[in-house]
């Protein structure tokens, strides 16, 4: 399945934000399926977060795409269940 693949620059929190101390890793963004991966997280996302960014299509494997799918299935699931069991958790 094609992707694309590009560099973004995160922050761990507002400290990293304010002192410009963010890190640069790369993403994928799979636009078939609405999912983006990088090493840290798996979400879905109607668009890549590259803007501006040099990016390059490549091509994930279908059985790996797949798995995605089902762990994002199931970390719905998982939140659905998780918010019956605390209060302050909307």
């Amino acid at each position: 399945m094609k992707a694309l693949k590009y560099k973004i620059l995160i922050y761990e929190g507002t400290m990293d934000f304010i002192h410009h101390a963010g890190n640069i890793i790369e993403e994928i963004f799979i636009p078939d399926e609405n999912i983006v991966f990088n090493t840290q997280a798996v979400f879905k996302s109607g668009k890549h977060r590259g803007d501006g960014e040099i990016r390059i299509e490549i091509e994930i494997d279908d059985k790996f795409v797949n798995i995605l799918k089902k762990y994002l299935k199931y970390k719905d699931k998982i939140e659905e269940e998780r918010k019956k069991y605390f209060i302050s958790i909307k």
